[in-house]
C-alpha cells in the first residue's frame, strides 16, 4: 500500500465566514432604537388641548411630528397640523384629543402617546363659570340632578363629556362634547357651568414666531379675549404671543384693545 504524499506548506488565511441571506440576523440588542418607536395612537381629525410648550413648523408627516415628540423624555401629546405643516408638542397638562368643527376643517390629527382606546384626558377639577351655559355638542341631558357637583361628576365620569351645565329650575345636567359652543351669559338664576379643558396655567414656553402685520384691516368672527389698556400695536402683538393657542390678534387704538383669537 503507498503511502500518499504529503502537501505542499501554505500559509491560512483566517477570514469571518459570509453569512447567506437565508440565516436570521445577528442580535441587535447593542444597536439603540431609532426615535419613534413609543406606542401611539394617531386620531384624525382630532386635537389636543392645553400643556403647550413648542410648535416646530415645516413638519412634513405625522410620522415627522411622532419624532419629534418621541425625542422629548416630557412630551405626551401632539398635535400635526396637514394644511399648515406645523407640529406643536405638549407635556402632561395635554387634554383631549377632541374633535371639533375647527379640527376636521385643518386637517388636525392627534398624536397620542398614552393612547387608552377612546379615553378624552382633561383635568380631575373643572372650571366653574357661574351664570353661563353652553349649546351644541349635547350628548344627554340628565334630569332628576339636584346639585352642581352631581352634573359636574357626571361630566368626568363620561368618556366623551368635556363639558356640563347644571340648571338648578330644572334639575337637570347637560352633557356637552367637543363640539360645544362657547359659553353664554344665562338669566337663569343659579346656573352653572364645567368646563373640564380649561387652561389654568401658561405653558411651560411657548415660541415666539414673526407674525405679518396687516394695517387698516379688522379680524371678525368670535374671539377669545378682549385685553384693555394696551397702547400700542406692539404690546398687542406680545399680548397674543404670551397666551395659549392665540395665533391672531387685532389692536383698536381708539379704544386702546387688544382682541385675540384662537
Amino acid at each position: 500500500k503507498k503511502t500518499p504524499l504529503p502537501r505542499p506548506w501554505r500559509r491560512q488565511l483566517h477570514l469571518p465566514r459570509s453569512r447567506k441571506e437565508s440565516e436570521e440576523p445577528e442580535s441587535n440588542s447593542t444597536i439603540p432604537e431609532s426615535p419613534g418607536t413609543k406606542p401611539r395612537c394617531d386620531v384624525a381629525g382630532s386635537a389636543f388641548k392645553g400643556g403647550l410648550v413648542i410648535t416646530h413648523a415645516d413638519t412634513d408627516s405625522i410620522s415627522a411630528c411622532a419624532v419629534l415628540c418621541d425625542k422629548e423624555s416630557w412630551c405626551v401629546a401632539a398635535n400635526f397640523n396637514k394644511n399648515k405643516k406645523t407640529c406643536s408638542l405638549r407635556n402632561n397638562k395635554a387634554m383631549g384629543p377632541i374633535q371639533t368643527p375647527w379640527t376636521l376643517f385643518s386637517e388636525m390629527v392627534a398624536v397620542n402617546f398614552r393612547c387608552e382606546g377612546s379615553r378624552i384626558w382633561k383635568q380631575n377639577t373643572p372650571c366653574e363659570l357661574k351664570g353661563s351655559t353652553y349649546t351644541g355638542g349635547l350628548i344627554e341631558a340628565r334630569d332628576n340632578v339636584y346639585s352642581g357637583k352631581q352634573c359636574s361628576d357626571a361630566c368626568l365620569m363620561s368618556d366623551l363629556c368635556v363639558a356640563a351645565t347644571f340648571s338648578p329650575a330644572l334639575q337637570r345636567c347637560s352633557l356637552r362634547n367637543g363640539y360645544k359652543h362657547k359659553p353664554k351669559h344665562s338669566a337663569e338664576e343659579g346656573v352653572i357651568s364645567y368646563d373640564f379643558l380649561c387652561s389654568k396655567s401658561k405653558p411651560a414656553k411657548v415660541v415666539h414666531h414673526s407674525a405679518c402685520k396687516l394695517e387698516n384691516h379688522l379680524l371678525t368672527g368670535p374671539y377669545m379675549t378682549a385685553l384693555g389698556g394696551i397702547t400700542s400695536d406692539i404690546e398687542c402683538g406680545k399680548a397674543c404671543s404670551d397666551t395659549a393657542d392665540c395665533i391672531a390678534a387685532s389692536y383698536i387704538p381708539g379704544t386702546q384693545k387688544s382682541f385675540l383669537r384662537s
